[in-house]
């Protein structure tokens, strides 16, 4: 009888040190998620820039809704044309959501000016309120890719460079990842992790 009620007493045990031991494992990774959530260094910084529309758009303003940033310009005859393309495979895949915002950053202050801006977003096709074209000072958008985005780009005069990468962004400002622009398969990646953002869930 002593020997069946040790063994039910081990077994008893057991179960208890299992599901403690499980229970903390599910709390270090409900904790990790958090920590994970809430320490990420990569939070756009403050911005403020002026789109094609005239509006004035900035990290504060774009709180709130999920956006999808790349850089360019419009004379650029490289790999532009396909950035385009390929945003316009991204707005059309978001016509009707009004929580997914597009961002274009222009590298060429000097020519990309708001009109030449505005003549170009209607030649392309961005919708109003959907896409948008962004342009600053000299200096502001590259200073903005290097540091906020951590892209390369430069406005040396004859050599204007710029990353090829979208950068997915969350509600809350958090760059969530990066998609090579110019692939089709990384465009329907960032197209079906835009929607799980939109679900609420992670990419």
């Amino acid at each position: 009888m002593s020997g069946i009620r040790i063994l039910i007493w081990l077994s008893a045990t057991l179960a208890v040190i299992c599901a403690a031991g499980l229970y903390s494992v599910n709390t270090l990774i409900h904790q990790k998620k958090i920590i994970k959530e809430e320490t990420l260094s990569n939070l756009v910084p403050s911005f403020t820039l002026t789109a094609h529309t005239g509006e004035k758009i900035s990290n504060e303003s774009l709180r709130g809704y999920v956006w999808i940033a790349g850089f360019f310009f419009t004379k650029c005859q490289g790999i532009c044309p396909l950035l385009e393309e390929n945003m316009k495979t991204i707005q059309e895949a978001f016509r009707n959501q009004g929580k997914v915002k597009i961002l274009l950053f222009s590298v060429d202050p000097k020519n990309d000016t708001r009109e030449r801006l505005a003549q170009f977003a209607k030649k392309i096709g961005a919708l109003d309120g959907k896409w948008y074209f962004i342009f600053g000072k000299q200096g502001e958008v590259t200073e903005l890719s290097r540091k906020g985005f951590l892209l390369g780009a430069t406005e040396v005069p004859g050599e204007i460079l710029h990353s090829d990468r979208f950068v997915l962004v969350d509600e809350r400002g958090f760059i969530r990842g990066y998609y090579k622009g110019t692939e089709e398969a990384e465009i329907q990646k960032l197209i079906e992790d835009t929607k799980n953002l939109l679900r609420g869930e992670k990419p």
